[in-house]
């Protein structure tokens, strides 16, 4: 989706989710979400994304639907 310029991407995880009050903290440098931790996952992944899009002045974070499900949300200027 395109608008004012910025193009919106978006992501839905089709996995076991992130829990709501995680969804800020997630983007954190070592940062697992506690529904993750008997997955793996080292907490590198997101903050790595984070810090690339907003070198490139865009925006990223995550929103649940209702049945829980995790969808990640990036913006980047034309």
């Amino acid at each position: 989706m395109q608008e004012n310029n910025i193009l919106f991407y978006s992501i839905k995880d089709d996995g076991i989710g992130v829990l709501k009050e995680e969804l800020q903290s997630i983007f954190g440098v070592f940062v697992v979400s506690s529904k993750t931790r008997t997955v793996g996952g080292r907490g590198v992944g997101l903050a790595l994304c984070k810090k690339v899009i907003e070198l490139h002045a865009g925006k990223i974070w995550a929103e649940n639907d209702k049945q829980g499900k995790t969808t990640f949300i990036f913006t980047m200027p034309l």
